[in-house]
């Protein structure tokens, strides 16, 4: 007799495996958010979307020209960049030449619709600041000595006003007229806001035409020096 073929026996489906709950992630303290958005190459010593030649430039510039605690920061540095290959000013006051004329300048080479005017009180700093931006290769027309020698109604889209010795109170003596250089919807950028006496000033001028200044914190340097920005309305 013939054997019977054994019947097979039905496939069992195996149940689907449960996904572990998902993680909750840890919240970011502000100290990493400030370092992921800064985005630093420590390898490289410059922050991402800064141009190469940038740092070697801020590096050369305080061994020579003017040292670190003179000059602008680092951070402002790079705070500035952002800023302007963000927001594109096209006409921009840079008001106490130094480090910031070859920053401006540097990125005025990239968007060549940029107008820079750099003033200073000083007429042989401005001359080293000359020399300094042609040896980079980086336009130095437009270089001033006093505002009187720019056109009196010209309004710009980025100011900064770095004009003056900030602890004889000279600077503060100039503030009022560089916020009328600010065209409206423009901005003013404040530097050494840290310094008690210079920061009473700022504080009244701004009390008084009813305005805000926004404390740029990331610009916090080494010697505790940072920045502010007011937006004109």
């Amino acid at each position: 007799m013939a054997k019977s073929k054994s019947a097979k026996k039905p496939a069992v489906k195996k149940a689907p495996k449960k996904k572990a709950p998902a993680k909750k992630k840890a919240p970011v303290s502000q100290a990493k958010k400030r370092e992921l958005a800064t985005n630093v190459d420590k390898e490289m010593k410059k922050p991402i979307g800064i141009p190469g030649d940038l740092r070697p430039a801020y590096d050369e510039y305080i061994a020579n020209v003017s040292p670190e605690t003179e000059s602008i920061s680092w951070e402002l540095t790079v705070w500035i960049w952002e800023y302007l290959v963000t927001e594109r000013p096209k006409n921009i006051l840079d008001a106490g030449s130094g480090f910031s004329s070859a920053l401006f300048r540097r990125y005025a080479a990239d968007f060549p619709e940029t107008m820079v005017y750099t003033l200073d009180t000083q007429d042989v700093f401005l001359q080293k600041t000359k020399e300094f931006l042609k040896g980079k290769g980086l336009n130095a027309e437009n270089m001033f000595i006093t505002l009187a020698q720019l056109h009196p109604t010209k309004k710009y889209d980025f100011v900064s006003h770095d004009y003056g010795r900030c602890d004889s109170g000279e600077r503060a003596k100039y503030m009022p007229e560089m916020y009328d250089r600010v065209k409206k919807g423009g901005v003013l950028l404040l530097d050494d806001i840290h310094k008690t006496a210079y920061w009473e000033v700022v504080r009244k001028f701004l009390g008084d035409k009813k305005l805000k200044i926004k404390k740029l914190l990331t610009t916090k340097d080494k010697f505790g020096r940072y920045s502010g920005l007011v937006t004109k309305k």
